[in-house]
């Protein structure tokens, strides 16, 4: 089980990885010619911000409190450190208007598997009730994310076209 400092080090890393998020999901939607395509990367890009705000709310009602007699505080924090994710899972690390479309989808696979993966180790390891459940809603949110790409993968690969992300959603 995670101390309070180590579960706010988490918390931190997910702010760093929704905040990654968003500006992958903003530039993937720059640049792309489809509509359809547009308003679904600003979709998840928003759903990144929303979650970046939830996680946020956390470090203030959760950890700034006295432990173990000591005040420990855990401050949001001003600047947004890379996470390595999206450099990991693409060439450079961003995606601009020589990448595809098919590429972005992929990234963003790849790091909504990461988002997964990390909010379920912290569901994990966390030791309180409401931090739990913020991280179990994560996973679910980030799994229909994934659901989301997946599904556009699908369409990218068999039609060309982006479907509309929406029917998706509901």
């Amino acid at each position: 089980m995670m101390d309070v400092n180590d579960m706010c080090d988490a918390l931190e890393k997910a702010l760093y990885l929704e905040a990654e998020g968003h500006e992958f999901y903003v530039k993937c939607g720059q640049n792309t010619k489809s509509k359809e395509a547009n308003d679904m990367f600003k979709y998840l890009a928003k759903e990144e911000e929303r979650h970046f705000k939830i996680i946020e709310d956390i470090f203030e009602k959760n950890f700034r409190k006295e432990y173990d007699g000591r005040i420990k505080t855990c401050k949001p924090p001003g600047k947004i450190q890379p996470t390595g994710v999206f450099e990991k899972n693409f060439p450079g690390g961003r995606v601009d208007e020589k990448s595809d479309a098919l590429d972005a989808l992929n990234i963003g696979i790849k790091a909504e598997d990461n988002s997964i993966m990390l909010y379920q180790k912290l569901a994990k390891e966390s030791f309180q009730v409401d931090t739990i459940k913020l991280f179990e809603k994560l996973v679910e949110e980030e799994k229909k994310h994934k659901e989301i790409l997946s599904y556009e993968v699908e369409f990218v690969t068999g039609t060309g076209q982006f479907h509309d992300f929406k029917t998706v959603t509901m």
